[in-house]
């Protein structure tokens, strides 16, 4: 199964869920912030999930670029892979944390955590297996 998930779709599949969030943090920073939080917040927390979208969203240019640049060396890709699947891993890991600190609305916590860690656990076996059938 994984062996037919290209490295360049699974490099726009993680582009993908970066501009989702970059999307919503910067668009629509309260309405995010009220998914997650419960409250839209204040000006700092608006201004923490703004600079937070620009981040996610310098994240997805660079996947969604490296996909597309078929003269990308495929070594970097997939270290580029192992990095971005390891990223989601921890992104789940503290999603996990503060949903069950309370800090996170459980009923978008985990949902969240669940959709980081399954993004993470793809784009690192991705970038670690070559052609292993899993």
């Amino acid at each position: 199964m994984l062996s037919k998930i290209s490295d360049d779709t699974a490099l726009m599949l993680g582009g993908l869920g970066c501009a989702g969030w970059a999307a919503s943090s910067l668009a629509k920073p309260g309405f995010a912030n009220k998914i997650l939080y419960g409250s839209e917040g204040d000006g700092p927390m608006t201004a923490m999930t703004n600079y937070f979208g620009c981040g996610m969203g310098l994240n997805a240019a660079n996947a969604i670029m490296m996909a597309r640049d078929s003269g990308c060396p495929t070594k970097t890709k997939k270290d580029v892979l192992k990095a971005s699947g390891t990223a989601w891993l921890v992104a789940a890991g503290v999603g996990a944390y503060h949903t069950n600190k309370g800090n996170i609305k459980k009923e978008a916590g985990w949902a969240n955590a669940a959709a980081c860690a399954g993004l993470g656990a793809l784009l690192l076996a991705k970038g670690r297996c070559s052609k292993v059938e899993l």
